[in-house]
């Protein structure tokens, strides 16, 4: 009788044992996924992307869209035209944004204005790379509504690095606004440059960041609404 107890002792305690390592473990990986900004940041951004596809569009005289630059502000209420529409999403890169025009572009639409590409050059992507992708983001959009203006935002200065590097953004940031400048030179768009508003080579003016070095203040927004006023309007 007390072999039989022992031995069952024996077994819960190695049942007991096992159970709490297994739990451990994947409480382990769910905090370690928790606490991943990419698990977090895709996550985020489907569910961004689900409720702007439930928005209705017919009424979308102008689009803003890009990432969290344009997300982070109240451009309608800042403008006074009820009729911009925010469809920023955070951490969006120019993929994410080319996939989305269908659903933000109606034949209401008179003009789209974009800002991408930081987050591209963060994670490794060239110059080069959304070179081809901005002109692809010109041409989708003009298929949707030939009528439309395209006006694409320089990319912001920064003195940020590129994600697991010590490679500054800043020259790849220069290289791609020139890119933009081009594209929309070459394919009827317009291009606003907010980049020397902002800042330099160096990165953000002090004066309009918050202390991340990346996105703006009040006082930036208000450097770059200035810019953005006349097609905000229209």
């Amino acid at each position: 009788m007390r072999v039989l107890l022992a031995l069952s002792l024996l077994i819960n305690l190695i049942f007991i044992s096992w159970n709490y390592k297994r739990v451990s473990e994947i409480a382990s990986r769910k905090v370690k996924e928790y606490a991943n900004p990419d698990w977090e940041t895709v996550s985020f951004r489907l569910q961004r992307d689900a409720l702007l596809k439930r928005l209705p569009n017919h009424n979308n005289q102008v689009v803003i869209i890009g990432n969290s630059h344009v997300q982070y502000f109240e451009w309608a209420e800042a403008c006074g035209n009820p009729n911009v529409k925010n469809r920023g999403i955070g951490s969006d890169v120019i993929q994410g944004v080319i996939n989305r025009l269908p659903d933000v572009i109606s034949d209401s639409t008179r003009t789209l204005i974009i800002e991408v590409g930081i987050n591209d050059l963060a994670k490794g992507k060239s110059p080069e790379y959304l070179n081809e992708k901005i002109v692809q983001l010109i041409r989708v959009a003009k298929s949707l509504q030939p009528s439309i203006k395209v006006v694409i935002n320089s990319i912001f200065p920064t003195s940020n690095l590129v994600q697991g590097t010590k490679q500054p953004l800043s020259p790849l940031i220069i290289k791609t606004n020139e890119f933009y400048r081009k594209a929309a030179e070459q394919n009827d768009a317009v291009y606003v440059d907010v980049f020397s508003k902002l800042g330099d080579e160096n990165g953000l003016n002090e004066k309009y960041h918050p202390g991340d070095f990346l996105h703006l203040n009040a006082d930036g927004y208000e450097v770059w609404l200035k810019e953005l006023m006349p097609y905000l309007k229209q």
